[in-house]
């Protein structure tokens, strides 16, 4: 019964999908995602694809010029032609395909006539050869026709053909039986027999008669050849004819309209063969032209759209050359090209994606889209990477450009990505970057860098709100108050506010509650009252600590209806704080193990429904914010962009939610969110008993359990199985169950949908095979297979009773015999092993103890104990990997010579330097935190990286410390030796980003500190362009 509501519960919702479909106003322009169907599996390279068809049981079969090929989701199984076998395919060559009412496959070659596919035994057989059968081997078009009979369009003409007997009745055109090549046939509807020809179009009666010539306006009876024909969901007739492009023929009123194609240079459609046309029943016709690619033509304006070649992406047609289209039963329209199988998502209204970057049309300027800012006036500022903004309409594209000119400063934006943009009174907008504040008009004119009086024009000004009290700027320079008054010029308010933040390096703000404001860090979340200037960071507090919370690198912020916030972070998850401001919020994470992809999530938005919607590391999820439930959505639901960036977001008056990613933008319709209510079959693609492959066709009947029999002697089988849904094969989930023998369900996943069994007893079993689809919608009832083990003669009950009785007798005779032997043989054997077990202990002992001496050795200095110039190494490449990562901050080192240590080793021996050395490593270790890193490099040179450490003016504290920490001297033997440091330092990325080039600039500050009177230390000033 709840299967049963389940299924009426998605069938609802698919139903409100498809009335919600006009919410996608992205239609017009968004990228179709395409995906190739590679072939590793021994199909023909360069498929060809010249037709398609699915059966009855759901297999797709693919028609190419090297053969036929049958699609089970996994792998591609190829029939090449094979004149020697009896009953293989005669020619490889396939033209047609076509599925009668009674489930039989019917194949259309090009030299070698009608073939029937037989899958009960898996081969072929012709039909309607001899004097009696078709009149042409080239077989172009096959139909249904009445009484069990079927149309073949040859390229002499039509035929009728009995596919019991094998005659085959010629039928006349126009009243004549002369040779004309019929190309396409189509029975409509209304029973109406259309059939397209090398001369025209005609059209009948379903039975053939009166089939009577159709004349098409502007099309000459002397260059008219129909290539294709289809029916739309209102009844009229889209015919294709060669030269003269596509005509939509209404049979009620008997009007003929053109399909401009006006998107297509010169002639449009009317210059262009189409070679293939498909209604997927969503208000376009798709439409296959031989060299300019795919058309989509809209059923009731007829408008167009073109989708081109786009090598350059990995979901984008990879010939302009469409031979076939086909929609199967589970909503994915396939395209054949010359090259290959593409496979598209039909049910992606949902989201829409536009790639960005060098394309086949005009697109966005950049594939890095990192901030999305909704306007008043309807369109969308979009920051291109480092190009300016591109300002979208959702109907129509790209209607306007902002382009980024570093020779203008004052008047173009900086080479620099635009974080944010908020709109000002007046018609204008702000924009902040990583070099300052500009101004424009919501036009994307008269662009200007704001001037504010105390602050530096070029600081970093990320990130931008409108707050309680004024606007608010943050970056890593630190958070301010922008002032921009009806008259006069901007300003600080203060100029010289410095916040108490838990960190300088602000990511991302959002209103709180009146007069306050949230503030996201690189270290954590701050809660400020913009009228006292008081700050509270979040997860601190004695009353809810949270650690990782308060120091998580902040993504982006929101306060839900609710008042519940939300912080998305960059490495701990997504944070939900519920009464973040009271005196006791209560804090919950959800991370990897609550089902999110990734635990790096990058931007969160409320949809108009209350749901919670985030870009991650790997695709977009929604959460429901009363259970905390996770639904991933990736590549099957047409999310093709994995990686987002931080903070990249918006939502539309009209309730869309736009994610800026790394390629371009995701666009999620939350209004036409569902669930797929499609039941795959189940079907057993390969079947193995006792190492033999047995005939799949008593397997896959609907209805029908079938028989698979064990003979004597054999105890094994294995059956190989899949779902039939081609939308996303991998995420399909199974399970299979051998009743009689299994206690439960087995489940499993794509990679292993083979259900093996071996040395079953005698008996019979039944053999269950389900399996679900994407979302999770499991096929009911599970496909069955009987299983009977027949027993060999020693499995018999008699047999084994006599069996049985004499192995007990002949091991009562043995257990005796073979006790006292094994009583002595117990004594030696116990004595044996102590002496064996002690050795093996020392012998383990010795060996624990070896390899902690070579690890020792390896990555630690055996004097001081310190990590050595190989450790160090590694930790920098750590230190530099996250800061590239996260794409700021940086850290330092610092080269230390001790002063005066050659002469103390030379005057008071190795000893006393050894000493020295030793108690020089203790002091950098106290003078440094715990997460910098103290090396000795050799001698009396040591190594200090300084994690986080980047600016001047943090570091000094740390060198202050060093210097002090060797004011004291050593005591060695009651002789104190006084020596102090001189070091460098340089900073990373500023100096360097190597250690090598790193270290050269701290040694040569080292320099500077010694010929500056020693006991000090000297920073590098070189900046590195490495």
């Amino acid at each position: 019964m709840f299967r049963g509501f389940l299924l009426f519960l998605c069938l609802v919702l698919s139903s409100l999908t498809a009335q919600a479909e006009p919410l996608g106003r992205w239609n017009s322009w968004d990228d179709r995602l395409f995906q190739r169907i590679a072939n590793t599996n021994g199909e023909p390279n360069d498929l060809g694809v010249m037709t398609m068809a699915q059966d009855a049981t759901g297999f797709l079969w693919v028609g190419t010029q090297q053969g036929l090929v049958r699609w089970d989701g996994y792998r591609l199984r190829t029939y090449s032609a094979d004149l020697n076998a009896p009953h293989g395919l005669p020619d490889g060559f396939i033209q047609s395909l076509w599925v009668g009412g009674d489930g039989t496959l019917w194949v259309g070659t090009a030299a070698h006539g009608l073939v029937r596919y037989r899958a009960s035994s898996d081969d072929f057989q012709s039909v309607g050869g001899g004097p009696d059968g078709l009149r042409h081997v080239g077989v172009n078009a096959l139909a249904g026709a009445p009484g069990g009979k079927l149309w073949v369009g040859t390229q002499a003409g039509l035929d009728r053909l009995d596919p019991v007997s094998g005659h085959a009745e010629p039928t006349p055109l126009g009243g004549s039986l002369k040779s004309l090549s019929v190309n396409t046939l189509l029975t409509d509807r209304g029973g109406r027999l259309w059939v397209g020809t090398g001369r025209g179009l005609f059209r009948g009666r379903a039975d053939g008669g009166d089939l009577q010539a159709v004349g098409l306006p502007g099309v000459p009876a002397s260059d008219s050849r129909i290539s294709h024909l289809i029916e739309d969901g209102q009844g009229r007739i889209w015919v294709a004819v060669d030269h003269h492009g596509l005509l939509v023929l209404d049979p009620v009123n008997g009007t003929v309209r053109q399909v401009g194609g006006t998107e297509l240079s010169g002639q449009g459609l009317r210059a262009e063969n189409i070679r293939a046309l498909v209604d997927p029943g969503q208000g376009q016709i798709w439409v296959g032209t031989q060299a300019r690619g795919l058309l989509l033509v809209d059923e009731t304006t007829l408008a167009t759209r073109s989708i081109h070649r786009n090598v350059g992406s990995p979901y984008g047609l990879d010939s302009d050359g469409i031979w076939s289209i086909f929609k199967d039963r589970s909503d994915v329209l396939w395209v054949g090209t010359a090259r290959s199988l593409l496979r598209h998502n039909l049910q992606t209204s949902f989201v829409h994606t536009i790639l960005g970057g060098d394309g086949p049309r005009d697109t966005l300027r950049s594939e890095d889209v990192p901030s999305v800012s909704p306007m008043p006036d309807g369109h969308i500022w979009l920051g291109v990477g480092s190009e300016g903004v591109d300002i979208v309409d959702p109907a129509r594209g790209v209607v306007g450009r902002i382009r980024a000119d570093a020779s203008r400063p004052r008047t173009a934006l900086p080479n620099e990505w635009v974080m944010s943009a908020l709109p000002l009174p007046g018609g204008k907008v702000l924009m902040g970057t990583r070099k300052g504040l500009y101004t424009a008009t919501l036009a994307g004119q008269q662009v200007r860098r704001l001037e504010v009086p105390g602050r530096r024009a070029t600081e970093d000004a990320a990130y931008l709100v409108d707050g309680w009290t004024g606007y608010w700027v943050g970056g890593n320079d630190g958070l301010w108050r922008l002032r921009l008054p009806a008259r006069g010029p901007a300003r600080a308010d203060p100029p010289d506010a410095r916040f108490l933040l838990s960190d300088q390096r602000v990511q991302a703000m959002t209103r709180g509650s009146t007069h306050h404001l949230w503030v996201g860090t690189s270290n954590g979340v701050n809660l400020l009252n913009e009228l006292t200037g008081d700050v509270r960071r979040l997860g601190a507090g004695a009353a809810a600590p949270n650690p990782a919370l308060a120091s998580a690198n902040v993504m982006s912020l929101l306060v839900d209806r609710r008042g519940w916030l939300w912080v998305a972070t960059g490495g701990t998850g997504l944070f939900v704080v519920e009464d973040p401001e009271g005196p006791a919020p209560r804090i919950r994470n959800l991370g990897a193990a609550q089902g999110l992809p990734k635990d790096f999530v990058n931007q969160v938005l409320q949809d108009d429904g209350g749901q919670i919607w985030a870009s991650t590391d790997q695709g977009i999820v929604q959460i429901d914010p009363s259970t905390l439930d996770v639904r991933s959505y990736g590549a099957k639901d047409g999310v093709a962009l994995a990686l987002y960036w931080g903070g990249s977001g918006g939502r539309t008056a009209q309730g869309e939610l736009i994610f800026g990613g790394l390629g371009g933008v995701s666009v999620v319709v939350p209004q036409v969110v569902g669930w797929r209510a499609f039941q795959a079959p189940v079907v057993a693609t390969e079947v193995w008993v006792g190492g033999k492959a047995q005939p799949l066709g008593n397997f896959n009947q609907p209805g029908h359990a079938g028989q698979l029999r064990l003979p004597p002697g054999v105890h094994d089988l294995a059956v190989e199985f899949a779902a039939l849904d081609f939308l996303a094969p991998a995420a399909n989930r199974y399970a299979y169950r051998l009743d009689g023998y299994d206690e439960d369900w087995v489940n499993t996943d794509a990679s292993r949908r083979r259900a093996a069994y071996t040395n079953l007893p005698p008996g019979d079993y039944l053999l269950e095979l389900r399996a679900s689809n994407a979302d999770g919608l499991w096929t009911e009832p599970p496909l069955a297979i009987r299983v009977e083990v027949q027993p060999a003669w020693y499995q018999h009950t008699l047999t084994r009773l006599l069996m049985g009785l004499a192995a007990l007798l002949a091991l009562w005779g043995l257990m005796r015999v073979r006790t006292l032997w094994l009583t002595r043989r117990q004594h030696e054997l116990e004595q044996l092993v102590a002496e064996r077990t002690a050795e093996l202990q020392q012998r383990t002992a010795e060996l624990q103890l070896s390899q902690a001496k070579l690890a020792e050795m390896a990555y630690f200095d055996a004097l001081t104990g310190l990590p050595n110039r190989r450790m160090l190494a590694e930790h920098f490449d750590r230190l530099a990997s996250a800061v590239r990562r996260e794409g700021r901050g940086g850290f330092a080192l610092l080269l230390l010579d001790m002063d005066r240590f050659k002469q103390i080793n030379d005057s008071l021996g190795h000893a006393a330097g050894d000493a020295l050395l030793q108690a020089t490593a203790e002091r950098l270790r106290q003078a440094v935190r715990e997460v910098d890193t103290v090396a000795r490099i050799g001698g009396d040179e040591f190594a200090i990286l300084l994690s986080g450490l980047s600016e001047p003016h943090a570091i000094e504290p740390v060198c202050r410390r060093i210097v002090q920490a060797f004011e004291a001297p050593v005591m060695f033997h009651g002789q104190a030796m006084q020596t102090s440091p001189s070091f460098g330092v340089a900073c990373y990325p500023a100096q360097g980003r190597t250690l090598d080039a790193l270290s050269r600039e701290a040694d040569r500050a080292l320099y500077e500190a010694k010929d500056g009177g020693r006991n000090t230390w000297r920073f590098a000033t070189t900046e590195s362009g490495t």
